[in-house]
């Protein structure tokens, strides 16, 4: 796709999610503390929250992206940050949906959408089409929560989808792990959730012998 095609979409793209965060009150029109955008986590988890961070971060950085006329050259996996943030939110459906598009917008450069091609990643246009199973989400947002045997069992849901699972996917629930570890605490609970995003990425399944 051309370059100039592409921004012209995310900038859309863009455009609708901030509409969308205006319709359901989550378009913050105060001005936003500069000290926040320090130290600020990934997708602002330690001082905002996730639609702030969507309106002070993201879209400022997509619209100065497409102002230079520069590439996007990361993986972007907003939609399912969206729904291990929001959980079984039912009004945040249309901005999942929304940022599932982003994705498969700002991934151009991984390869074309499904229905461009017969073959390699589906594409990312509804929150029933993600990668992996909703329950996969879930999962990953509350194992923070978990302790001991229930984490063991939660890490357990993991191992079932990897069996089966290709190099995409694998590489999903590896970033699902490392996220959630950020989230751990104490240390060694954090340190055992990290084991397993490791182990993960390097093709082993979640259990540490």
């Amino acid at each position: 796709m051309d370059t100039a095609i592409l921004h012209q979409r995310i900038r859309r793209l863009s455009n609708e999610i901030e509409s969308e965060l205006i319709k359901l009150n989550r378009w913050q029109t105060t001005p936003f503390p500069v000290s926040k955008l320090e130290n600020m986590g990934r997708y602002g988890e330690n001082t905002m929250t996730f639609e702030q961070w969507i309106q002070f971060v993201l879209l400022p950085e997509i619209a100065r992206t497409i102002e230079l006329k520069e590439e996007f050259t990361h993986e972007s996996t907003l939609a399912a940050t969206a729904l291990y943030t929001r959980g079984e939110d039912d009004s945040s459906k249309n901005l999942v949906m929304l940022l599932a598009k982003l994705d498969d917008a700002i991934n151009w450069n991984q390869g074309p959408p499904i229905e461009e091609i017969n073959s390699g990643r589906p594409m990312l246009a509804s929150v029933h089409n993600l990668p992996l199973p909703r329950e996969l989400y879930d999962v990953s947002r509350d194992l923070p929560g978990c302790e001991g045997e229930a984490l063991e069992m939660q890490l357990q849901k993991f191992d079932l989808f990897l069996e089966s699972a290709d190099t995409f996917e694998r590489e999903i629930i590896a970033d699902m792990l490392f996220e959630a570890s950020s989230r751990a605490t104490p240390a060694n609970k954090r340190l055992r959730i990290r084991k397993a995003a490791l182990a993960v990425k390097k093709g082993a399944n979640t259990r540490v012998d």
